[in-house]
């Protein structure tokens, strides 16, 4: 009977060798604890990389507009008699989701922003909003929509909109987020500037806590309008000017006062 180990010794070294060419710290074993530190910490580099980068597009598909995602998720409301609502979406975004559900008969779509019924989205002015979506047989309507899922608010006794900062800038210096704003309209009755602003429910109390203490204007008041249920409240926005909701830099914002 041969001797296994004389016979597994050359293979052992052949094998220990080979390796050893690509991997040093088989064969400097001094090294070893410098050469497993090092790669640690590329490996951790390279994984805390991919992460952030796993995480940028996960971000920036959270905000872009899907239309087909839009799609999924209302007609999943429908089907379980379920209600959902999106946030604000753009006046071109509303325009495209407007138009992809205008002849949908298996799910109810109700575009709300303040908007008072039988609003004609083709008119002449861009409006933003927010949609609420739910089974046809649910028995929901324009106004329910409305009353439920908007809010809006009335700052009266304000400055001349020169005097302070876009909208966009003030409303994001006071916490709240724009995907929560919808249309922000100033209306001029007799020279007297109020505005009408219409927020997510879960919001409106902060705007009115929080608004008077960064808009200019004696006796400034912010008022969150109560809806009557029967289409005759005061909730629905008026004509006026709508303000354009984007955040601008402070230096381009002192080019546009100049």
């Amino acid at each position: 009977m041969k001797n296994t180990h004389s016979t597994l010794i050359p293979i052992l070294m052949t094998f220990f060798f080979e390796v050893s060419a690509f991997h040093p710290i088989i064969s400097h074993t001094h090294k070893s604890t410098t050469i497993v530190t090092e790669t640690h910490k590329r490996l951790a580099f390279l994984n805390h990389a991919k992460n952030r980068i796993r995480h940028k597009k996960l971000h920036l598909s959270v905000k872009s507009f899907n239309l087909d995602d839009i799609e999924q998720k209302a007609t999943q409301a429908s089907e379980t008699w379920d209600i959902w609502c999106t946030s604000f979406f753009s006046a071109e975004e509303t325009a495209q989701i407007q138009q992809n559900f205008h002849d949908r008969s298996d799910v109810a779509c109700f575009p709300i922003g303040g908007f008072a019924p039988g609003f004609d989205f083709d008119g002449k002015d861009a409006h933003r909003a927010r949609f609420v979506f739910t089974n046809p047989d649910l028995g929901m309507d324009q106004i329910a929509a409305e009353k439920d899922y908007c809010s809006v608010l009335r700052i009266e006794n304000i400055a001349s909109s020169e005097a302070y900062d876009p909208w966009a800038n003030v409303l994001d210096s006071i916490g709240v987020n724009l995907k929560d704003v919808g249309d922000v309209v100033i209306v001029d009755k007799n020279s007297d500037e109020s505005v009408y602003l219409v927020v997510i429910p879960e919001v409106a109390k902060t705007c009115a806590r929080l608004l008077p203490k960064v808009l200019p204007g004696p006796g400034l008041t912010v008022t969150v309008l109560e809806a009557d249920g029967n289409g005759d409240g005061e909730t629905w926005i008026p004509e006026g000017e709508i303000q354009e909701l984007v955040i601008q830099r402070l230096d381009k914002r002192q080019q546009k006062k100049k």
